[in-house]
């Protein structure tokens, strides 16, 4: 009580029945909902405040809809700052033009692998974003019928998806590869991909990049995922030695499971020892 809102939604969203609905003596003018489009029909057409109370305290003020709603005014590289999740972190990163999609020492792909800070970003909420700005990659989807085969010995199949995400909508069979071939899948990071059931049944490898680990480099067999970020465990105490921080080497450790920071969550990643 005591303040002024203002409603502000597209057009047919029954902001003018919500109002009716608090203020029944308002009576503004509203439509059936449209069966063709499942939804309320653009009806108001000027903006009105009406008093909640009688001592004229609190208002509500009706406005007419909105049909589309755009960012096309903030550049890309604005768009973090706005973000109070993102820019709760951003200021952590290593270098000042930071897009937060692949850079190394960005403290909001840090907080998105970790969740270790007062403010979480969640995955859906990073791939908005990625999708927005338009800066990174678009990655790699496979459709529902997007299965490939390859005979080639090799790396038969090989799939980048840069600064992206990969999607796989195809299912656990959406790659295949014969011949004494495999398939290897570069991305960025496991909180970020739809896997669709697809295992590699080996260990992922981490840290590693199309750039700095091409096909031909990759010294491991079989069919492999290759994740840009690397996971790092930290143990807080261990029985007998309190009070300090371990970390263990990737290389000593064999990971199944990776909290991701999305919710609280952990995400399975997609290999098994």
């Amino acid at each position: 009580m005591g303040k002024k809102r203002w409603y502000w939604a597209p057009s047919g969203s029954g902001k003018s029945s919500l109002t009716n609905l608090l203020i029944p003596a308002a009576k503004i003018l509203t439509a059936e909902i449209s069966q063709a489009l499942n939804s309320g029909k653009h009806t108001t057409t000027s903006t009105t405040l009406y008093w909640v109370d009688p001592a004229r305290s609190t208002a509500l003020i009706d406005s007419p809809g909105f049909q589309e709603f755009g960012l096309h005014h903030i550049e890309p590289m604005q768009l973090a700052q706005l973000m109070p999740d993102f820019k709760a972190h951003a200021h952590g990163c290593k270098f000042y033009n930071c897009t937060h999609l692949h850079e190394p020492g960005c403290g909001v792909i840090s907080e998105l692998k970790t969740g270790a800070g007062p403010i979480n970003i969640g995955a859906n909420r990073y791939r908005l974003y990625s999708t927005i700005t338009g800066l990174g990659a678009t990655g790699v989807t496979l459709g529902a019928a997007g299965t490939l085969t390859s005979s080639a010995a090799g790396n038969g199949i090989v799939l980048n998806t840069g600064t992206g995400n990969f999607i796989n909508n195809a299912g656990a069979a959406a790659l295949t590869a014969n011949g004494g071939g495999r398939w290897l899948i570069y991305s960025v990071s496991p909180a970020l991909d739809t896997f669709g059931g697809l295992n590699s049944a080996n260990l992922a490898l981490w840290g590693k990049t199309y750039a700095t680990y091409a096909p031909a480099s990759v010294v491991e067999t079989g069919n492999r995922y290759l994740f840009s970020l690397t996971p790092t465990l930290t143990v807080n105490e261990i029985v007998g030695i309190s009070n300090q921080i371990h970390k263990i080497p990737e290389d000593v450790l064999a990971v199944n499971t990776l909290t991701t920071g999305d919710g609280g969550n952990t995400q399975e990643l997609p290999m098994c020892n």
